[in-house]
């Protein structure tokens, strides 16, 4: 499996805001961050003692973590640093304590944590909608929860903030797939769910404001932001072009501010811990509640009641370890665009027209080509957008006049096809597209050596350009060893496609095909 960001180029993304964050600081000296102690003469002496604990943690919970610094007692300095989650989590260089917004960062970190990082503060995720829309479609929200966006049609329009940035999303993907259910199934509805949702930036107030009001004046369909208690609170306003919360009754995820002590020092680490314990303190709890924060167990707090924001929903976790990492793939290759070589290897006569009209559906800035396993004169059509001016008028034109003699053609082992496919992407390897391999296969496959195959392409798989090979059995073979051996090579999939239609549904369903990360995918 592969982890990180890397996908989408989330991490260099992030290591740009990581960039301009460290060029702030130096361009600002001591300025670009806060500085506490108990008065300016003990900071002095505390620079000098050496004993200064560097901290860096989310705007949400950084001021707070300042004003708790600075009223504590003793010669002893904190250096607060408020930097977004996701660019805290890939910064070069780790603090003392970290105290991100949520768990899920410490999972995705290049950095260790030493010891166990224990919950700062708790917002629950919450689903936020206009107001003039709430008495109507509350109630099936809170009702339905999470699993009312596979199966409610249009009636609501989800949207996301980018889970490559915030936790609030990452959470929200791993809700949306527990109640898409498991299987090929769930990874089909999931992976539609996610087609239709609309991505909200992050860490950017002015994004962030224009967000919240284009919910208020939405029409037609009802807009579902999933946001963080904390930042819906921020902007709830009264009448009827206010927003409302709804707490899903089914339960919620929860940011969770886990408070995490990276520094081996033992000095750091006892000065770590008196900070922990102020958190934690009456003092503390009071000015977590000032920001909009509920305390690690949930409890309501009355600044939120006052505005109404007195739900209880039941904390569910994030997940097992890896989780975030596997569902930010799925989400990034959903929203990839598609460039695929097309391998046929012995397609039965049935299927060809449901090829035909099957490439015939896709955009016109798809990207495909065309490889043929047999026959004294392969077929083949290079790779390229199917709308693209070619001898026969478009390359989608060339294609549908090559597939009925390709699809007929005697099959003859596909393997050096496959690896000809596989150079080709790799080549010219695309980043913003999901480069994959396509074998449409009868019900057996004409592979000459799949282990030698499997071989080669796990020795050029690389995680940093990932290409994959999907291969699609049409006829449903109820058993396909070969394909799923050489498919699981570079983290691809196998479909079984029973009837022509499915074929169909297969390519008007691109972002399940994309989503597809094993031997189970959607048929």
């Amino acid at each position: 499996m592969r982890t990180g960001l890397s996908r989408l180029s989330a991490r260099d993304r992030m290591g740009l805001a990581v960039s301009a964050a460290l060029v702030l600081g130096l361009a600002l000296g001591d300025a670009g961050w806060w500085l506490s102690g108990r008065a300016g003469g003990h900071r002095a002496g505390c620079a000098r003692s050496g004993q200064r604990l560097r901290v860096t943690a989310d705007p949400a919970i950084a001021e707070v973590v300042r004003k708790v610094a600075d009223e504590g007692p003793g010669c002893s300095a904190v250096r607060v640093t408020p930097l977004a989650s996701a660019a805290a989590a890939h910064a070069p260089d780790a603090p003392d304590v970290w105290i991100p917004d949520s768990s899920v960062w410490l999972d995705l970190a290049d950095h260790a944590t030493v010891g166990r990082a224990v919950s700062a503060a708790t917002s629950p995720l919450v689903f936020v909608l206009p107001a003039k829309a709430a008495g109507r479609d509350g109630p099936l929200l809170r009702t339905r929860s999470w699993s009312v966006f596979k199966d409610a049609g249009t009636r609501f329009g989800l949207r996301l903030v980018d889970p490559a940035q915030s936790a609030a999303g990452v959470g929200a993907l791993l809700l949306l797939q527990q109640a898409a259910g498991g299987g090929g199934k769930g990874l089909e509805a999931f992976a539609d769910s996610l087609r239709t949702a609309q991505t909200v930036a992050a860490g950017d107030p002015v994004a962030e404001s224009a967000a919240y009001s284009t919910l208020r004046t939405a029409d037609g369909t009802t807009p579902v932001l999933v946001d963080s208690e904390q930042t819906a609170w921020r902007h709830l306003a009264p009448g009827p072009r206010g927003l409302r919360v709804v707490y899903p009754a089914a339960g919620s995820a929860a940011l969770d501010f886990p408070f995490a002590v990276l520094s081996t020092d033992p000095v750091r680490q006892r000065l770590a811990v008196d900070l922990q314990r102020r958190l934690r303190s009456a003092r503390g709890r009071a000015l977590l509640a000032a920001a909009g924060l509920r305390p690690p167990d949930g409890t309501p707090v009355a600044v939120l009641a006052r505005a109404g924001l007195s739900g209880a929903p039941a904390l569910l976790p994030y997940g097992q370890p890896g989780s975030a990492a596997a569902v930010l793939r799925i989400w990034q290759r959903v929203h990839l665009g598609t460039r695929a070589v097309l391998v046929l290897d012995g397609v039965p006569a049935k299927y060809e027209d449901a090829l035909r009209q099957a490439l015939t559906s896709m955009p016109d800035d798809a990207e495909f080509g065309l490889r043929t396993a047999g026959g004294p004169s392969p077929s083949r059509v290079p790779l390229g957008a199917l709308g693209e001016p070619a001898a026969a008028g478009t390359r989608r034109a060339r294609l549908l006049a090559a597939i009925p003699s390709a699809a007929r053609t005697k099959p003859a082992p596909a393997d050096r096809a496959v690896l000809d496919a596989y150079r080709t992407l790799s080549d010219g390897y695309d980043a913003n597209r999901e480069n994959i391999v396509l074998l449409l296969t009868g019900e057996r496959a004409s592979l000459a050596d799949p282990g030698a195959l499997r071989r080669r392409l796990a020795a050029a798989f690389r995680t940093t350009r990932p290409v994959t090979v999907v291969a699609v059995a049409l006829g449903g073979a109820p058993e396909t060893p070969p394909l799923d051996e050489i498919a699981s090579a570079t983290e691809g999939g196998v479909y079984r496609i029973t009837e022509p239609g499915g074929l169909m549904r297969l390519f008007l369903r691109a972002a399940a095909l994309r989503a597809c990360d094993g031997p189970e995918c959607p048929g």
